[in-house]
């Protein structure tokens, strides 16, 4: 792990709590937006199937089938299905976490780990 990450997971332990977690597993239409937001919350996409697109803080990116991609808290970002492309088929986490009333981050604003 790099140190970002290692501080993040130290942060954890001691007075941080998990505000509340949500997961689920979806297929999302052809035509699947998320227009431009920013939330206060990890959002965490493992996509199972086909791919798609986005935006986050003006970087552009595609997460394919097999890859991880983890936006940190109140970073904008939106993400969509290209014209003509499939549904994808994502596990999705949002979690909140946080000590002393501040989200916890990990130095960087997007993580994606590709298969």
């Amino acid at each position: 792990m790099d140190g970002s990450t290692d501080q993040f997971i130290a942060a954890l332990q001691g007075d941080a709590a998990v505000a509340f977690a949500i997961a689920g597993e979806l297929k999302v239409a052809p035509d699947w937006a998320a227009p431009s937001r920013s939330l206060p919350v990890h959002l965490i996409y493992f996509v199972t199937e086909n791919a798609f697109v986005g935006q986050v803080r003006g970087r552009s990116i595609r997460v394919e089938a097999g890859s991880l991609l983890w936006v940190l808290p109140n970073v904008p970002h939106a993400l969509w299905i290209e014209p003509g492309e499939p549904a994808f088929s994502v596990r999705y986490f949002r979690v909140g976490i946080d000590r002393d009333g501040r989200s916890l981050g990990i130095g960087e604003d997007v993580v994606l780990v590709e298969d």
